[in-house]
């Protein structure tokens, strides 16, 4: 589905965000970047959609090859939906709305100037009810919670209609019931869609928890890939350092 080859991104020419990775990404499968801040998950979920130039290396998309023009990014972009940490929402327009910008990068531009059609309308309202929003559809998005703002950004992405998910820390600012919320509907989504989703997350139990394979980073190098029932305590290790048999129980205990 999606690969890197040999990805490695430097900023100011000396500070390494990423070391030199190779990875495959599996079709129908949830991957976890699983690490603390700063080890490069974020880099690399952006590089995935090239929001992120890398300074070397590339990405290589099936059916598209290697994501070295503007065309094959625009082409790629078009089927990859991305979910952010802060949302990403148009706060005055509706669920609705929100939802339905989803489906702009189907038309060209001058179609994108008259109301979407009914087949889209219809979409949008089927994902709203995906993610049980269907009721506040013509509310407000700014006069929804964190934990509903974040599954309007899901319904976006399923509305758009693309076989691959990229979120970047989907739960990092919500509570743990909203948060087992959201990755319970990608998990289910991405098996009964067969798409493919990679989650940036710091939480091990919800790694244990929703994901099929762990992809794990520190200090901007891959320390750990393999499936999550692998991921043990000298893996947590290799990840968060002396201390993770301790953070990772204090992580459990204020997920509970």
């Amino acid at each position: 589905m999606l690969r890197v080859e040999q990805l490695a991104v430097r900023f100011g020419g000396n500070i390494t965000a990423l070391h030199s990775t190779d990875l495959a990404f599996n079709t129908g499968e949830l991957t976890v970047l699983l690490g603390p801040s700063g080890a490069g998950k974020s880099t690399l979920l952006r590089c995935l959609n090239r929001l992120h130039t890398p300074t070397s290396g590339r990405v290589v998309s099936q059916g598209l090859g290697a994501l070295d023009s503007a065309r094959k990014i625009r082409a790629h972009r078009a089927q990859t939906a991305m979910i952010f940490q802060q949302h990403q929402l148009l706060p005055r327009s509706s669920v609705l709305r929100n939802t339905l910008t989803a489906r702009l990068g189907h038309h060209g531009f001058w179609r994108t100037l008259w109301p979407l059609s009914q087949d889209d309308r219809q979409l949008a309202l089927e994902s709203l009810e995906r993610v049980d929003l269907l009721d506040k559809a013509l509310v407000r998005a700014d006069q929804l919670s964190g934990g509903q703002q974040q599954r309007v950004g899901i319904a976006r992405a399923l509305t758009q209609q693309a076989p691959l998910i990229l979120a970047d820390e989907p739960v990092a600012s919500l509570d743990p019931h909203a948060s087992r919320k959201v990755l319970s509907l990608l998990r289910n989504v991405c098996r009964e869609r067969g798409l493919t989703a990679i989650v940036s997350l710091h939480q091990v139990e919800y790694t244990r928890e929703f994901a099929d394979r762990v992809v794990g980073l520190a200090d901007g190098g891959v320390v750990f890939d393999g499936p999550v029932t692998q991921l043990c305590d000298d893996s947590l290790t290799r990840i968060y350092g002396s201390n993770a048999v301790t953070a990772t129980a204090a992580q459990s205990r204020s997920a509970a």
